[in-house]
């Protein structure tokens, strides 16, 4: 494929969506391929592959025995359409319930997966979704970092913006929540990692979210409405 990409999971407890972004030097992530599995466990279920702009690129409608299925079908889609380890520069995954242990987004690693596993029967709807994500992206891509972002940290982290009208996203960049801050904060902790595959690109990719946080804000300011790139952005299931 060329480029590098930005792989994100996210399991629900019956479902399962992923995305993939193309990093570039010039600009911010620019999404590529997005996947949807539905039902999973159950009867009518399925995965479907789209493009950005959300057409259908390919379906199968055999149902998914469970999260491991889903993600391993994933996996050789992502395989058979050119995605190689050398591509991939890092995948990241949302989990719910990091426990006192785990706010921050952090590098994946078998204490992480050891302290989720004793979390389990706080969380059994989502956790071993998880967990399973992360075992089956570790058996497709074993060298390629995995970064866990938790909603716990947006639970802990409160409220900043002290009541100024703005913007929609420019509210969120207010609050240090934007989708510009959490891949730079999921950067930094990969870049972190001795060995990681990020090596001295995370710098400059974290410059680039920086810079697109600067370049929303001044539009914000001066046009009183949001980025096209941000206004027009949206997410076709």
């Amino acid at each position: 494929m060329g480029a590098q990409r930005l792989l994100t999971i996210n399991t629900g407890s019956s479902s399962l969506k992923a995305a993939l972004y193309r990093l570039r030097e010039d600009t911010t992530e620019t999404p590529e391929l997005r996947a949807e599995a539905s039902r999973i466990g159950g009867q009518g279920g399925g995965l479907r592959l789209a493009d950005d702009r959300g057409e259908t690129l390919d379906e199968r409608r055999d149902d998914l025995p469970d999260h491991a299925a889903a993600l391993d079908a994933l996996m050789s889609w992502l395989r058979d359409r050119g995605l190689e380890r050398d591509d991939l520069a890092a995948v990241g995954h949302r989990i719910v319930h990091g426990g006192d242990r785990h706010r921050e987004p952090q590098r994946v690693a078998p204490r992480v997966v050891a302290d989720l596993r004793a979390l389990v029967p706080i969380d059994p709807n989502h956790l071993p979704q998880a967990i399973a994500a992360i075992e089956a992206v570790g058996r497709a891509y074993p060298a390629v970092p995995q970064v866990a972002c938790f909603d716990t940290a947006f639970h802990v982290r409160g409220f900043n913006e002290q009541g100024t009208t703005t913007t929609p996203f420019d509210m969120v960049v207010l609050n240090g929540m934007s989708r510009y801050h959490l891949a730079a904060e999921a950067l930094r902790r990969a870049g972190r990692t001795h060995g990681s595959r990020l090596g001295d690109g995370a710098p400059t990719l974290i410059s680039e979210c920086e810079a697109a946080i600067s370049r929303a804000t001044a539009y914000s300011r001066e046009h009183f409405e949001d980025p096209p790139e941000i206004s027009n952005w949206t997410w076709t299931p």
